[in-house]
């Protein structure tokens, strides 16, 4: 597995989730009371699913009956992992297979894997994925982002993990600086 290259298409993905998630999922769910993507695990994965696919990055869709996840030749690529562990990275990565039953990853127990769209087309109709959880769903009701959101976003995260700390921390003072010479509150 190009780890690099999986975690940097994972950033990318993630980070469109958070943006998108109070605008679906989030919506009539408390701030408070949300946990981190919660119910987003099939939208998320699907869409690394395919933008891993479309940089020849080989993976296979694992879903069970409450999670769905990536597997990358022998590690587990999770985006939201922190729905179930609060500490989890947000990009959670596991060796796969599990070797030893454990509590505190039981949400990926029992899966099924899907190595092709038709086929998680078909897990998804033969179990209780038909809500908006469900990514084909998803995607019916919603667009799925596009090559410019992709884009921007891509932007974004390759400025945030590209410089060095000291690097950020001066970006941010010019943000902000700019941000009260202007009187925006936000610079995209």
């Amino acid at each position: 597995m190009n780890k690099k290259k999986v975690i940097k298409i994972a950033r990318i993905v993630r980070m469109w989730c958070e943006q998108e998630y109070p605008n679906t999922f989030g919506r009539d769910t408390p701030i408070s009371k949300r946990k981190d993507l919660e119910g987003m695990c099939g939208v998320a994965s699907y869409i690394l699913f395919k933008e891993l696919a479309h940089a020849g990055i080989e993976s296979s869709f694992m879903i069970n009956d409450h999670h769905a996840f990536l597997v990358v030749t022998d590690s587990i690529v999770d985006l939201t992992a922190r729905q179930f562990n609060p500490t989890a990275d947000k990009i959670f990565i596991h060796p796969w297979p599990i070797e030893k039953k454990s509590p505190s990853l039981s949400w990926y127990d029992n899966a099924v894997e899907c190595i092709s769209i038709s086929d998680i087309k078909k897990v998804m109709q033969e179990t209780w994925w038909d809500s908006i959880d469900n990514p084909i769903v998803f995607f019916e009701m919603f667009k799925y982002p596009s090559e410019k959101q992709l884009a921007v976003i891509e932007r974004k995260v390759n400025e945030a993990y590209s410089q060095t700390p000291a690097e950020q921390v001066v970006r941010k003072q010019r943000q902000n600086l700019l941000c009260k010479t202007t009187g925006r509150t936000r610079l995209r």
